[in-house]
């Protein structure tokens, strides 16, 4: 009778080096994201403003119509909470199809720096420290935990600068309508660089790392969504006893592993948006717990500190399905491709030291 050995032993022909895995899992993961995030990228703006919105009291279509009759004396308004459908409306009637896609440039640029650096971090991580991708529950929190927070301390000033580029189409109307001269706290920003230069003349560099308390907070989210998505993922391989699995499968392990980490932070999301905001009113995370989130929770008024979360499901749970199951398929090829490169190189290498050397070799017996 054959013993059954544990499939993930037994499906390595090779070892790769701790830098060649963490190389090839940060070049798959920053694929799958760039992908996975420019077929969704108009449902993470349409829950940016959700969010960004969550903190007024009146609808965008009735903010639109105080603008329009600023001569008029102000007229108080009910409250009417923001829905999907009239954010969907405000940011098509202001600037077409294009407006679902500003700033996506520069939100390409930190997805790949941020998938990058924590693909990087965690495979580095489980190689050097367990020397191997599949462990245990508690491995994973581990390593995810250290990739998150490096991940946060890298990428921050990335998406400080691209929450105010995704914000500030709000502001776009009134800048070029406005007529007369506009302050330079309003002037558009023009891409990452330009956002980041702005940000620092206003706020100094400290500018460039607002919202890292409550991004530091978020560390969390990535840290449940890859220990799910692990344990889902090594459960059923060891279930179906197989080292690969389909690529609707890691499709769906991706979706359930996202959703759970939205589900237990989104507040806090909804909370580091406030911060980042151009003209936010809060001055830090304790600020903004102590004069927005926790009245609305002492009022029992939930939905604010939820505000856009439905978007916010659809684009996360679709871009992470989507990126897990590229990552996933990208990996074989970016093994096979870095392994070729490597041989390429070191045949190059070779070749050009035997060329010099019969070089040297001819001119001395030459003299």
């Amino acid at each position: 009778m054959t013993t059954k050995t544990n499939f993930l032993v037994e499906q390595q022909p090779e070892k790769d080096s701790a830098l060649f895995e963490a190389t090839s899992n940060a070049l798959a993961g920053a694929a799958g994201g760039i992908i996975a995030m420019t077929i969704v990228f108009p449902l993470d703006i349409i829950r940016t403003q959700l969010q960004a919105n969550a903190t007024r009291t009146d609808s965008i279509e009735q903010e639109e119509m105080k603008e329009e009759s600023s001569d008029h004396p102000p007229v108080p308004i009910q409250p009417k909470s923001l829905s999907i459908a009239g954010v969907v409306g405000n940011i098509y009637r202001k600037g077409g199809i294009h407006g679902f896609y500003q700033a996506l440039s520069s939100q390409l640029v930190c997805i790949f720096v941020s998938d990058m650096a924590y693909f990087y971090v965690v495979t580095l991580v489980k190689q050097l420290m367990f020397g191997q991708r599949e462990v245990d529950a508690m491995s994973n929190l581990k390593a995810s935990t250290i990739a998150g927070i490096v991940n946060v301390l890298l990428t921050s000033p990335f998406w400080a600068a691209q929450t105010q580029l995704m914000l500030q189409s709000k502001r776009r109307k009134s800048i070029c309508n406005g007529g007369g001269q506009t302050e330079s706290d309003d002037v558009m920003m023009n891409g990452l660089c330009d956002a980041w230069r702005k940000i620092r003349a206003k706020d100094g560099w400290s500018g460039l790392y607002r919202g890292l308390a409550p991004s530091l907070w978020l560390v969390s989210n990535p840290i449940i969504q890859f220990v799910c998505y692990e344990e889902f993922v090594n459960a059923l391989k060891r279930w179906r006893n197989r080292p690969q699995l389909s690529a609707l499968t890691y499709f769906v392990c991706g979706a359930l592993a996202k959703a759970v980490a939205t589900f237990a932070t989104y507040p806090l999301q909804v909370m580091q948006t406030q911060l980042r905001k151009k003209d936010s009113e809060f001055q830090n995370m304790r600020d903004c717990m102590a004069r927005w989130a926790i009245p609305k929770l002492v009022k029992g008024d939930f939905a604010p500190l939820f505000t856009g979360l439905t978007a916010k499901l659809y684009q996360t749970v679709s871009n992470s399905a989507i990126k897990f199951m590229i990552y996933e398929k990208m990996l074989v090829f970016m093994k096979i491709f870095l392994r070729w490169v490597n041989r390429t190189l070191i045949a190059f290498v070779f070749m050009v030291f035997v060329t010099r050397t019969n070089t040297v070799s001819t001119a001395k017996a030459n003299v």
